[in-house]
């Protein structure tokens, strides 16, 4: 019986996984649309703490290292929220989804299913 158990649990750690994978989908979403306001004020208050200058975020964007002749004109905050903020989080889910497709997510989560179902036929 114990044999039936221990598979019972892996198997509900399976599941378990898969809706927490969900969850992390769903707060990465929360926060990319969210969340920027809470961030920078987090950054800023570290920023203050440890003497760093926090950029205006109304002033515009000069890129360094790089001709200015033919660069667009944007703000501060537009190149912090667009261009770093969203964009590492749209990386972090993009490698999600890489390791855990939605066909691998089901398909486990469907062995998973199963093999319970297995392990009560046989007992």
């Amino acid at each position: 019986m114990s044999y039936f158990w221990r598979y019972k649990r892996k198997d509900q750690d399976i599941v378990n996984a898969m809706n927490l994978l969900e969850i992390a989908k769903q707060q990465f979403q929360e926060i990319r649309c969210d969340g920027w306001e809470s961030f920078l004020t987090e950054v800023s208050s570290f920023c203050d703490q440890h003497d760093i200058e926090v950029p205006n975020m109304d002033d515009i964007f000069i890129p360094t290292g790089r001709s200015r002749r033919n660069t667009r004109s944007f703000s501060s905050l537009h190149h912090y929220r667009c261009d770093l903020f969203n964009i590492v989080i749209d990386l972090q889910v993009q490698e999600l989804n890489n390791y855990f497709t939605v066909a691998n997510t089901e398909l486990l989560f469907l062995c998973s299913m199963l093999k319970s179902q297995w392990f009560l036929y046989c007992i």
